[in-house]
């Protein structure tokens, strides 16, 4: 037996009295037991049943007095309300960053057709990509999208779009998609951040669809900033590019899908891994920048469906004319003709040399009586000859209309 006391608590109902038996070693020795006898007019604040009666009235009081706050719609100190205020809303930083950028996060499909021994099969690659213009423009790897030239796009409301590969460069892994939207309508993009500004151990999310799994999260730190491709035996291949290293899980389908910081601003194109722990994407610097020059060419490449001239027009009438004689010095013999109000800065007018206060009295060697005629002849997208009178002489301008191109 060890020599430490121990306790045990025995309950006399013929005497109606609490015995404790402590049991302990004596020196010589010999254990024997002691018999502690406490009356009822002695049962002081040490009595155990003293005890659980003196609990049970406290927690009845508490009890009562969070029923009358309650009522009195006021506040209980240890009510449970405001649990949702907890570490959990206010720590979930990773989670604040998700919301901000997954809306503009989309699922690309293609279909490919490939001839096998067992004939013709058509094959189905999948990965991720995002919205970086609200007219429909997204972002991608080129490996993705591989050789297509039109893919199946889902967005994150589970809509699912027809696109067009408009550029596409193999040396970065970077492609541009054009969703086919109706109208006016308009996508939620992404933000850019700052991939210059990027720290080692910086919290970092990557969104996408591995493994076709659609709207997945994986989150991680930065490993290294702007990791060089000779560093990955990339050199050959892509001998200018650098990368951001991350411990994010980038699988087989998250290429294309953005890498966010905790502002929900981009600052990487997941692209590839190297093994568990060690994920690589595109920096949003140069990813941005690409971006920029895609979209001014697809514009450029666009068909325009208008075109102008960049000035305000006023047909000549009699009365008209008779306003503009008092002003200004007019040939004897003009009778019509269209007087330009202003030549906006930096329009086609302008740098063809059309001046406010010109006026315009024949196109490619027939009369205009109107801007209507002017308007008619502009929407052909041709070169004008035009003869004009300015200050009471005659200029010959030519000018080739500015096409105006649908919003992208």
């Amino acid at each position: 037996m060890s020599s430490s006391s121990f306790l045990h608590w025995q309950y006399d109902t013929q005497n109606s009295r609490l015995v404790t038996d402590r049991l302990g070693r004596l020196n010589n020795g010999v254990y024997r037991s002691t018999a502690d006898t406490y009356d009822q007019d002695h049962r002081g604040k040490n009595n155990p049943l003293f005890r659980l009666v003196g609990f049970g009235l406290f927690g009845l009081s508490l009890s009562i007095f969070a029923i009358f706050k309650i009522n009195k719609n006021e506040t209980f100190p240890f009510s449970i309300a405001h649990c949702s205020d907890g570490r959990s809303q206010r720590f979930n930083f990773l989670a604040e960053a998700v919301e901000i950028a997954s809306p503009s996060v989309v699922y690309i499909e293609k279909s490919q057709r490939v001839t096998t021994i067992f004939g013709e099969m058509v094959g189905v690659s999948s990965g991720s990509g995002f919205i970086v213009h609200n007219g429909g423009y997204v972002l991608t790897n080129a490996h993705v999208v591989a050789n297509s030239r039109s893919v199946q796009v889902k967005l994150s409301t589970g809509r699912v779009v027809k696109g067009e590969v408009t550029d596409i460069d193999q040396i970065s892994d970077l492609a541009l998609i054009k969703l086919e939207l109706s109208g006016n309508e308009k996508l939620t993009a992404v933000k850019f951040g700052n991939s210059s500004l990027l720290r080692p151990g910086e919290w970092v999310v990557a969104l996408g669809s591995p493994l076709n799994l659609t709207n997945t999260i994986t989150a991680g730190i930065v490993s290294s900033v702007l990791r060089p491709s000779r560093e990955l035996g990339l050199e050959q291949h892509k001998p200018d590019m650098e990368y951001v290293q991350t411990d994010a899980p980038i699988t087989h389908g998250n290429s294309g899908g953005p890498l966010v910081n905790l502002d929900g601003e981009v600052i990487g194109v997941n692209t590839m891994t190297a093994g568990p722990g060690i994920s690589f994407a595109i920096p949003s610097d140069f990813a941005q920048n690409f971006v920029e020059k895609a979209v001014k060419t697809v514009k450029k490449q666009a068909k325009a469906t208008k075109y102008a001239l960049g000035v305000s027009m006023l047909s000549i009438n009699p009365r008209i004319l008779r306003v503009l004689l008092q002003k200004i010095s007019l040939p004897r013999d003009l009778t019509h003709g269209v007087f330009l109000a202003n030549v906006w800065a930096n329009s086609a007018a302008a740098q063809a040399g059309l001046r406010t206060g010109d006026i315009i009295v024949r196109i490619n060697g027939k009369n205009v009586h109107s801007s209507r005629d002017v308007n008619e002849l502009v929407q052909r997208g041709e070169r004008l000859e035009m003869a004009v009178v300015r200050k009471g002489k005659w200029v010959t301008v030519s000018v080739i209309p500015e096409p105006l191109y649908t919003d992208h």
